[in-house]
């Protein structure tokens, strides 16, 4: 497979870990390779696409998170992405509630409902996003 310069790649190694390569990773049936996708910076559907998936894969969670940290990847960012994903797959969608839950640490149902509530076409109100779950506190505190 071709390897353009604006091109990465990232497969999902059997045992959770998001690898990155800069050329083609090669054997796509490797007994090691679970998945392999191109990412392309100037496109970040990509990116979305690869984490997201990677969520449902069952994909290193503090790797995942890194990555999202990196590419500035957080719940602004999902909803910008979202609103310009016509059908998302299965994978997608299992893989966001997955990423909201354990990688923002946010509820995706008040996520959703939050954003049913912006006007077609207009700007979400980002300050009334709902926020990061708090730990429960301590039961038994020292």
């Amino acid at each position: 497979m071709p390897n353009s310069i604006d091109e990465h790649w990232y497969y999902l190694h059997t045992n959770g870990d998001l690898m990155h390569k800069r050329l083609y990773p090669g054997d796509d049936n490797s007994p090691f390779v679970r998945r392999i996708w191109r990412i392309n910076p100037s496109d970040r559907a990509t990116a979305w696409i690869m984490l997201l998936e990677a969520c449902a894969l069952n994909a290193n969670r503090a790797r995942v998170k890194e990555l999202c940290q990196k590419w500035g990847c957080d719940a602004k960012d999902f909803t910008e992405f979202m609103l310009q994903t016509l059908k998302p797959t299965q994978e997608m969608v299992k893989g966001a509630y997955i990423f909201f839950e354990k990688i923002l640490g946010l509820d995706f149902d008040a996520w959703a409902a939050w954003l049913e509530r912006t006007p077609k076409g207009a700007e979400p109100d980002w300050s009334t996003m709902p926020k990061p779950k708090e730990e429960a506190p301590n039961a038994n505190p020292s």
